[in-house]
């Protein structure tokens, strides 16, 4: 045991170098739109440069302190969580951008960063990465009510560590404010787009993103899914949705899924600039027109 708690000290201490050394200067958006050379490199920094990312190991470590840099970088308010799973410690990544009014709520948009012990995941889920960088650059300098907090979670291949430590310990009142969650998982291959949920507290926000794709002329496929880090916002009844890719007669995440030849060169970035489009119309949408809730009463009414 004292040899995990060392490890969590050790990246602890390595992210407050990179969070807060003096003379880090923080950098603006260079551009509005998505920019799939920024996304490749992204990819090749994750599943290429430092390579497969088990959770609970050093490399996982090395990829959070890699995605802190670049949120910090954004000017971003930076955070990390330390949590355990199962048997291992692991970690979320938590940038957050304010919103204008602090009753508005929050938007929640994450992907997971680790990968199988056996894969370098490319796809599953550096694509999904490389678009939550993409689109907290384009949204850091717009203007928006409610507060977006973009989430890089540890540990989703055992049993969806880092999204149900996050999701299980929001106080009951930002749960029930919360506007709603976009997860991006396996956006880098296929040919189509697609909507996973779990239950139908996901409803309101699957509508919102059915329009926003039709107006894109995206058609999306919807699909019930338990298996991603959504699912963990489902369980404590936040709107929560999966954004993923898919080819019919391939799978949902492709012939390279959870294979030693999920490799950044098979990752399709086109396809990755069609979920970031309608990722990007959704989040827009639903800071402008929050969707109805059903209340869940935190009290008794006074006779």
């Amino acid at each position: 045991m004292p040899h995990k708690f060392s490890r969590i000290f050790g990246i602890g201490l390595l992210l407050g170098l990179i969070l807060f050394a003096p003379g880090h200067e923080r950098t603006r958006a260079a551009s509005e739109v998505f920019d799939p050379d920024r996304a490749m490199a992204h990819i090749v920094a994750l599943a290429g440069d430092i390579g497969i990312r088990e959770a609970g190991t050093p490399n996982e470590g090395r990829a959070a302190a890699y995605l802190a840099t670049q949120f910090v970088g954004l000017g971003l308010d930076t955070r990390i969580q330390a949590l355990p799973a199962y048997y291992i410690y692991s970690q979320n990544v938590i940038a957050v951008k304010t919103g204008q009014d602090p009753e508005a709520g929050t938007i929640y948009i994450g992907a997971h960063y680790d990968s199988v012990q056996w894969g370098p995941g490319a796809n599953d889920n550096a694509s999904g990465i490389a678009v939550l960088l993409e689109a907290a650059r384009i949204l850091a300098n717009e203007n928006f009510s409610p507060t977006l907090t973009f989430i890089a979670f540890g540990s989703e291949e055992i049993g969806l560590g880092g999204s149900s430590y996050f999701a299980g310990n929001l106080p009951p009142l930002e749960q029930h404010v919360a506007r709603g969650m976009f997860n991006l998982d396996c956006v880098g291959w296929g040919t189509n787009q697609a909507i996973g949920f779990l239950n139908q507290s996901a409803d309101p926000l699957v509508h919102k993103t059915v329009d926003n794709a039709a107006v894109l002329n995206l058609p999306v496929t919807l699909k019930r899914i338990a298996n991603s880090d959504h699912a963990s916002f489902s369980q404590v009844k936040i709107p929560a949705i999966l954004l993923y890719s898919y080819t019919p007669d391939e799978g949902d995440c492709g012939p390279h899924y959870h294979q030693s030849t999920d490799t950044p060169d098979t990752v399709d970035l086109v396809q990755m600039e069609r979920i970031a489009q309608i990722l990007l119309a959704s989040v827009r949408d639903l800071a402008d027109d929050p969707p109805e809730r059903i209340l869940n009463h935190l009290w008794l009414p006074i006779h």
